[in-house]
This record gives structure tokens, sequence and C-alpha cells, in this order.
């Protein structure tokens, strides 16, 4: 998969593009002209054309880790340590913590300051976020906040 390419012109338009380190789709700011073949207009056409069907419950730049003790569910199972389990659709993964803590943070609905996250609302809400704040381009009311090393989003009052 192609880097991420913002283009050539001076638009800006919130677009999204496949990120092979974390497995996902992500938005970034788009010139309106330009740019390469990993470029979407919406995050679902994004994730149809890239994501594999049967990818890793763990995303992100760190590997899963195999489960040192089985069990039923998360409760019971033992991961190594700096490791978390995670349930997928169909398997128990032992995913990095620091990984997937910053990846649910910037799912989270609300912002590290309590106000709620922008995003769009399909079927459910799902935050718009980007690897920093020069990939968003945030909605009136909301200013953008880097809520870990790894994730951006748009945060601020209430979402209606």
């Amino acid at each position: 998969m192609e880097p991420k390419n913002v283009g050539t012109c001076k638009d800006k338009i919130q677009r999204y593009y496949y990120d092979p380190t974390w497995m996902m789709c992500l938005a970034f700011v788009y010139t309106g002209c330009g740019g390469n073949g990993n470029l979407f207009k919406t995050k679902s056409e994004c994730e149809r054309s890239c994501l594999p069907l049967d990818g890793s419950t763990c995303l992100g730049p760190n590997k899963p880790q195999k489960i040192i003790k089985n069990g039923m569910d998360c409760d019971s199972i033992v991961c190594p340590k700096g490791y978390k389990c995670a349930r997928g659709a169909f398997l128990f993964e032992c995913c990095h913590e620091t990984d997937y803590n910053n990846l649910n943070q910037a799912y989270d609905a609300k912002c590290p300051d309590g106000s709620d996250s922008g995003g769009i609302f399909t079927f459910y809400f799902q935050p718009i976020i980007g690897k920093t704040c020069d990939d968003l381009i945030c909605e009136d009311k909301k200013k953008c906040v880097q809520i870990n090393k790894d994730f951006a989003k748009c945060c601020g009052g209430k979402n209606k």
C-alpha cells in the first residue's frame, strides 16, 4: 500500500488512508489534487478496500504475543507482562497494552477533558481520528487535541 499523500493543491478536504502500521484507516487533510491510490472519500470506503477479513484483533505497531494461560474469557486468560487480553470476532489475543489503551482512548466517544469527540454517526458513533492535529478538520466549536502519542481527535461541546 502506498503511503499517505496529501496532494499538491491548497484545498483542505477531510479524507482517509490506510495506515499499514496500525492496520486501520485514519483521517488526513487532502489538498484537492494529486495524491495516490491510498486516498478514500470515506472511512468505510477505505475499510472495504483495505482491511483484511481475517485481521488481528490487536492493532498497532507491536505484534500480539502468545497467551500464557488459556481460558474461556479475558478474565481467566493470562498474557505476558505489558500485554492485555482482547476478544476478537473468533479468538482472544494478547495485545500490546500501550497500543490497546491508546487506540481505545482514540475511539472513546468522550475526550480526556470529558467533552464529546467529533465524529460521524452511521449505525453507531465513530470518532474521526488521525495521527496528529494536522490530519484533522474539526467542526465548529470543536478543537483538535493530541490525546496520546499515537492519535489526535476533535474535542469539545456535546454531540447532537
